[in-house]
C-alpha cells in the first residue's frame, strides 16, 4: 500500500515576496502622498524659492555695484589735499591710518602714565569717599545718642553728644571738600584717558560707517538665505454677504505673490511684481483688512496650479468651470470697486469703470432701468410738454427717425420704431403735438437783431462753455450749428432770456441777457441752418387724431417718458428690467438668439450695448434704442454693469458712511457735473474748458479749488441764489449765470466745497470789523503798499481795477469783509497754492524769514493778522475804511 504524500506545514510556507510587494506599494503610496501634499499641491513653495533666488541675485548685484561705487568714491576722496578733508569725505586709507595712530597711542608711555595716574586718583577718590562715609555714619550715631540722652534726661550726656555732633559737622565739611577735590582730579585723569580711547572709537566707527552700505546688504542676503517657506494667509471674516449667507475671504495670494507689498520689484513679471500704485492703494486698502480676492477675484484658498498659470486647472486664479469668480484681469478688476464705493463719483485708479458709471447716468439708462443707488438720477432729455411751440414739425419727424442725421454728436439714441411697421415716427410726433401745451412767449416776439453783435456775445458771455458752434465750444450740451432748422426765432428769443419759464426743470441757466442782447444772439442763431420746407403730407399726418392715439401706444411701448416729461405719462413706471444685480446673472439666463456671439456674460452685454437688436429672433422683440456707442464706451459700460452685484458689505467698508462728508462731496460732484460747472471753472483740478475759446488776454472764470475754505457760506448762498447781486470780478466777460437754485441745491454745493476743504459749511464768522491800533493799521498800510506787497497792483479796490491784463487781476479787496472767512486770510497769505493750485497770487508770508523784518518785529503771524484786520475794515465804498475815507494812501476826515 502506497504511503500518502505529506504536505508542508503552514509555518514553512514563504510569504516574503508578497510582503515585499505590499511594502513596496505602501512605500510608493507614501512617497506619492508626500509628493502630492508637500510638492505638487504647494506650487507656492516653488515660487518662493524662485523669488528668493531672484532677490539674492539682485542683492548680490547691488552689493557688487555698491562696492564699486564705494571704491570709486574712496579713490577720489583719497586724492583730496589734507586741508579739504572732512569727516564726510575722508578716505578709508586715512581712516585706517588714524585708527592705527590711535591704537599706537594706547600702547605708548604717555597713555600708560595716564592710566597709572588715573588708578592712583581712583584709589584716593575711593579713600576720600570712604572717609566721608564713615564720618557721616559717626555723626548719625552721635545724633541718635544725643536725642536718646535728651529723651532719657541725661543732661550731661546731651551736652557732650551735641558738642560731638557739631564737631563732626565741621569734620564732614572738610571731608566732603576732600572728596570733591579727589573727584575732580579723577575726572581730569578720566578725560585724558577718554581722549585716547575716544580717538580710537571715533575711527573705528568711521570705518564701520564706511562699510555700512555693504553690511546692510550682507544682512539682507543673510535674511533671504535663512528665510523659510511659509504659507502667507489673510482671513477677512465679514467683508460681505450674499442673500442670507454670510461669507468671508481667505487669501493665500501672497504665498506666491511675495513681492506684491514690497517696493523695488515694479519692473518684474508676476508673481514677483510690486502692486501698481502700491503706496496709494495700500494706504487705504491694507491687505490685512481687505485681502486680495475681494478686488481681484480668484480662489484665494487654493495653493495648487495643475499646469501653467491662467490656463485650465489653475485653481488659484479660479480658472475652473466650477468657480464663479475667476481672476479679474486688466481693468476688469475696477468693477470690484463698486462693492464699497457704490455711491462715489470720483474713484482714482478706476477711471474706466467710473466712466461707465457716468455714461450710464448721463445717457439716461436709469429712465428705463432701476439700479440701486441711482434712484435720484434725473431725466436726461428735455421736457416735451410744450414741444409744439419749440420745433418745426418737419424737423420733429426727422429727429425722431434719426437724431444723428441732424446732430452727429446727438445724445439721443436711434429708437427702433420702424421694426413693427412704417409710419411709426409720424404717429409718435402726432401724439407729442396733440398733447403739447401752449407757450405764451413771455418776452414777446423776436424784434430783430444784429447777427454780428450776436456772434460776439455768443462767444464771450459763456455759451461756448456748454455748446459747440462749428469748431468752437465744449459740446457738453447740444450743438447749435443747425438750430435754425429746428426752432423759430420767437422761441429762441424767449428761451435765451429765461429757459425756466419754458421748462422749470431746464438745465440751461439764465445769463442775465438784456432784451437787446437776446435779440442779437437770436439773430446769430437763426442763421445757423435753414428752416425746412413745409411738407403738407407730413403736416396732415401729424394732425390726424387716429395717428395720435396710436402714437400714445408707441410712446408707452418704447418708454420715451423715461428721458422726457410727456403729457399723460407723469406717473408711468420704468419700462425695463432692474439691473441692480445684472453682474450676477448667469450665462444660461441670457438669450443669445441665433447670433454667433461667444457664450460669455461679457460678450453678451457688449453685443447688446453695441446693437440691441442683435439677439432678435422670429419670436422675440426689443425696444432698447441704439446709442451708437464706441467700442471704448461699450467696454466702460460693461465694466460698470459687471460690478452691479448688490454685494452688501458692512458699514465699516462703505466709504460713503466711513468717510466724513463723503456723501455730501458725491452729491455735490453729481450736481456740478449735471450743471456743467467745469465748462467755465476749474474744480478739483479739472475744467475751464471755455478758456480755449476766449480772446487773447481775456480773463477766464475763476478757479474754484479752495473756495470752500475761502468764502463765507452765507455769501456763497446768496451769490448762488442770485449771482447778479455782487460783481466780484466785473471785468470777466463770461457771465456767471443764474441756475435758479433751490435752497437745498445751494446748500448742497456749499457743503460740497466746504467738505472738500475740510471746513464746516455752517460756520458763520462775525462780520463786525475788528478794532485796530494806529500802529498795527500803519503797519498793514505799509505791507499792502507798493513798497512791500503792492496788493493793489493786482487787486481791484472799490471798483477801481489795477493796470495790466485782466487775466492777472484779483477780486475787489473791498468785498473781503462780506465775502472771505477771516480765519482763512492768514493761511492764504502763507501759501495760496495750497488752497488753489494755479492761482496767480504768490505766498507773501510763508514764515518769519520771508516777512519784512522792520515791521511788527518781523513776525509773519502778526503781519498777516494785521493785513487781515485791515481788509476786514474796508467796505465797498470806493474810499471807505471804517469811518474814514482813503485816497492814494492818505486818510481824510469826513
Amino acid at each position: 500500500m502506497a504511503t500518502p504524500q505529506e504536505t508542508d506545514p503552514i509555518e514553512k510556507v514563504s510569504y516574503s515576496k508578497w510582503l515585499f510587494v505590499l511594502g513596496s506599494l505602501f512605500l510608493l503610496v507614501s512617497l506619492w502622498a508626500y509628493l502630492d501634499e508637500f510638492v505638487i499641491r504647494r506650487s507656492w513653495k516653488r515660487y518662493q524659492g524662485e523669488f528668493n533666488l531672484l532677490e539674492l541675485g539682485r542683492l548680490k548685484e547691488e552689493r557688487k555695484t555698491t562696492q564699486q561705487s564705494l571704491e570709486q568714491t574712496d579713490q577720489q576722496n583719497d586724492l583730496l589735499p589734507d586741508d579739504q578733508v572732512t569727516e564726510e569725505n575722508i578716505s578709508l586709507r586715512r581712516i585706517r591710518l588714524r585708527r592705527e595712530a590711535a591704537e599706537v597711542a594706547l600702547e605708548g608711555e604717555a597713555y600708560r602714565k595716564a592710566k597709572k595716574e588715573w588708578k592712583e586718583r581712583k584709589i584716593r577718590h575711593e579713600d576720600a569717599k570712604q572717609r566721608y562715609g564713615f564720618a557721616k555714619a559717626d555723626q548719625d550715631e552721635t545724633f541718635y545718642e544725643w536725642k536718646h540722652a535728651l529723651e532719657t534726661g541725661h543732661q550731661e550726656e546731651v551736652e557732650e553728644q551735641k558738642k560731638k555732633y557739631y564737631e563732626l559737622e565741621e569734620r564732614l565739611k572738610e571731608l566732603k571738600k576732600n572728596e570733591m577735590d579727589a573727584s575732580e582730579r579723577l575726572l581730569e585723569a578720566q578725560a585724558i584717558l577718554d581722549q585716547y580711547e575716544g580717538e580710537l572709537k571715533k575711527w573705528q566707527k568711521a570705518e564701520e560707517k564706511h562699510f555700512e552700505p555693504l553690511e546692510n546688504i550682507r544682512k539682507k542676503i543673510q535674511e533671504v538665505r535663512s528665510r523659510s517657506f511659509d504659507l502667507q494667509q489673510v482671513v477677512i471674516d465679514d467683508l460681505g454677504k450674499g442673500a442670507e449667507v454670510q461669507w468671508g475671504t481667505v487669501d493665500r495670494c501672497q504665498s506666491c505673490h511675495v513681492a506684491i507689498n514690497r517696493d523695488g520689484f515694479e519692473n518684474e513679471k508676476n508673481p514677483f511684481k510690486t502692486h501698481p500704485h502700491r503706496t496709494e492703494i495700500f494706504a487705504s486698502h491694507p491687505v490685512e483688512k481687505f485681502g486680495c480676492t475681494t478686488c481681484h477675484g480668484g480662489q484665494g484658498r487654493a495653493t495648487q496650479i495643475k499646469g501653467k498659470p491662467l490656463e485650465e486647472h489653475d485653481f488659484v486664479h479660479g480658472i475652473d468651470k466650477h468657480w464663479e469668480r475667476p481672476l479679474l484681469r486688466g481693468d476688469s478688476m475696477q468693477a470690484s470697486c463698486f462693492k464699497c464705493h457704490q455711491d462715489q463719483w470720483n474713484l482714482p485708479f478706476a477711471d474706466v469703470a467710473l466712466k461707465g458709471k457716468k455714461l450710464f447716468w448721463n445717457l439716461g439708462c436709469t429712465g428705463c432701468h432701476n439700479v440701486q443707488g441711482f434712484e435720484a438720477a434725473p431725466r436726461v432729455g428735455p421736457s416735451l410738454q410744450k414741444i409744439g411751440s419749440k420745433v418745426n414739425e418737419e424737423w420733429l419727424v426727422r429727429w425722431i427717425k434719426n437724431p444723428k442725421d441732424y446732430l452727429p454728436h446727438a445724445k439721443m439714441p436711434n429708437i427702433p420704431l420702424e421694426q413693427t411697421g412704417v409710419g411709426q415716427t409720424e404717429k409718435v410726433a402726432a401724439y407729442l403735438l396733440s398733447v403739447s401745451q401752449d407757450y405764451s412767449f413771455p418776452f414777446g416776439r423776436y424784434p430783430g437783431g444784429d447777427p454780428v453783435m450776436g456772434q460776439q456775445l455768443f462767444e464771450t458771455v459763456g455759451c461756448l462753455g456748454c455748446h459747440r458752434m462749428g469748431e468752437k465750444g465744449t459740446g457738453l450740451a447740444s450743438d447749435l450749428d443747425r438750430i435754425g432748422e429746428k426752432s423759430s426765432a420767437d422761441w429762441i428769443y424767449n428761451w435765451v432770456q429765461d429757459p425756466k419759464l419754458y421748462n422749470p426743470e431746464a438745465k440751461m441757466p439764465r445769463l442775465h441777457l438784456t432784451p437787446q442782447e437776446a435779440a442779437h444772439i437770436t439773430a446769430y442763431l437763426v442763421r445757423q441752418g435753414k428752416p425746412l420746407e413745409r411738407d403738407e403730407q407730413i403736416r396732415t399726418a401729424l394732425h390726424d387724431p387716429e395717428k395720435a392715439k396710436e402714437g400714445f401706444l408707441i410712446v408707452s411701448r418704447y418708454g420715451c417718458y423715461g428721458c422726457h416729461v410727456i403729457q399723460g405719462f407723469e406717473k408711468a413706471s420704468k419700462l425695463s428690467v432692474d439691473l441692480s444685480t445684472i453682474g450676477r446673472k448667469a450665462v444660461y439666463e441670457l438669450d443669445f438668439g441665433d447670433s454667433d456671439v461667444p457664450r460669455t456674460w461679457h460678450d453678451w452685454i457688449a453685443g447688446k450695448l453695441k446693437d440691441p437688436q442683435r439677439y432678435l429672433t422670429e419670436k422675440t422683440s426689443s425696444v432698447m434704442p441704439n446709442f451708437g456707442l464706441s467700442d471704448e464706451e461699450v467696454h466702460a459700460l460693461v465694466l460698470f454693469l459687471s460690478g452691479l452685484k448688490k454685494e452688501e458689505v458692512p458699514e465699516r467698508f462703505t466709504m460713503s458712511k466711513v468717510r466724513i462728508n463723503q456723501a455730501k462731496i458725491d452729491e455735490g460732484r453729481r450736481l456740478v457735473a449735471r450743471l456743467n460747472c467745469k465748462g467755465c471753472h476749474t474744480i478739483e483740478g479739472e475744467g475751464r474748458l471755455i478758456q480755449d475759446y476766449l480772446a487773447e488776454g481775456e480773463a477766464p472764470p475763476p478757479i474754484l479749488d479752495g473756495i470752500g475754505a475761502r468764502v463765507r457760506p452765507e455769501f456763497m448762498f446768496d451769490f448762488l441764489k442770485d449771482p447778479s447781486r455782487t460783481k466780484i470780478r466785473p471785468w470777466i466777460k463770461v457771465r456767471m449765470p443764474n441756475f435758479g437754485f433751490t435752497d437745498e441745491q445751494a446748500n448742497a454745493i456749499i457743503s460740497y466745497f466746504s467738505s472738500l476743504n475740510g471746513v464746516r459749511p455752517d460756520f458763520y464768522s462775525p462780520t463786525k470789523p475788528p478794532v485796530m491800533s494806529p500802529d498795527v493799521r500803519q503797519a498793514a498800510e505799509k505791507l499792502i503798499s507798493r513798497d512791500y506787497f503792492s496788493c493793489y497792483s493786482c487787486h481791484a479796490r472799490g471798483g477801481v481795477v489795477p493796470p495790466g491784463a485782466p487775466a492777472q487781476w484779483g477780486p475787489d479787496l473791498a468785498l473781503v469783509r462780506e465775502r472771505i472767512r477771516p480765519e482763512f486770510i492768514p493761511e492764504w497769505l502763507k501759501d495760496p497754492q495750497k488752497f488753489t493750485p494755479g492761482v496767480v497770487m504768490p505766498g507773501f508770508l510763508p514764515n518769519d524769514e520771508s516777512a519784512p523784518q522792520e515791521i511788527l518785529g518781523g513776525s509773519s503771524r502778526k503781519q498777516s493778522e494785521a493785513i487781515r484786520d485791515y481788509l476786514l475794515n474796508l467796505s465797498p465804498s470806493i474810499h471807505k475804511f471804517g469811518d474814514e475815507f482813503i485816497h492814494s494812501g492818505l486818510v481824510l476826515s469826513e
